[in-house]
């Protein structure tokens, strides 16, 4: 098994298995390897990239023919509001939500727009609410689908990071 070693030594995007599964085929054989593929390279966004792209959407649907009444429309907006701010100020966390250890329980948190509403929700609440707003305004699926991944990922890590988050527009 030295020979398809031989063929990546070097080479620090492939890598080969102490053990490894091999299936021959005529004129050789087909080995189990690794290929390593950056982000960029494989489509796959950054949290924050991911997000902002979400909020585009969701910001799109909730300017257009939504089907929201208008306390529903007024929290998603409040939502809306809350993940542009967390993006703003928390890209970096955001994007290293993985390795939060967080101490506390998942809990919702309070957030209050620049009219004075006030609203009360738990982040990964609104993540998948604006997530299904920016579907419909054209998300494609495939981010749509990295946006769900994130949430059933790293949804209780999120709420219970932010229990200790206040946030909102001043005068509230």
């Amino acid at each position: 098994m030295s020979w398809p070693r031989a063929l990546v030594a070097g080479d620090d995007d492939q890598e080969i298995d102490d053990e490894t599964t091999t299936a021959l085929s005529e004129g050789g054989a087909w080995v189990l390897s690794w290929l390593w593929i950056s982000n960029e390279a494989a489509g796959v966004l950054s949290n924050a990239e991911l997000w902002e792209e979400v909020l585009d959407h969701a910001l799109q649907a909730l300017d257009g023919d939504h089907g929201l009444d208008a306390a529903m429309l007024r929290r998603r907006e409040i939502q809306a509001a809350w993940l542009e701010a967390f993006l703003t100020d928390f890209v970096e966390e955001f994007n290293h939500i993985g390795s939060v250890v967080h101490m506390s329980l998942p809990s919702s948190i309070t957030w209050c727009d620049r009219q004075g509403h006030t609203e009360r929700f738990m982040p990964s609440d609104a993540l998948a609410h604006l997530r299904g707003l920016a579907r419909n305004a054209g998300l494609p699926d495939e981010l749509a689908e990295q946006a769900e991944r994130f949430c059933m990922r790293f949804g209780n890590t999120l709420d219970a990071a932010l229990t200790v988050l206040r946030g909102g527009w001043n005068g509230c």
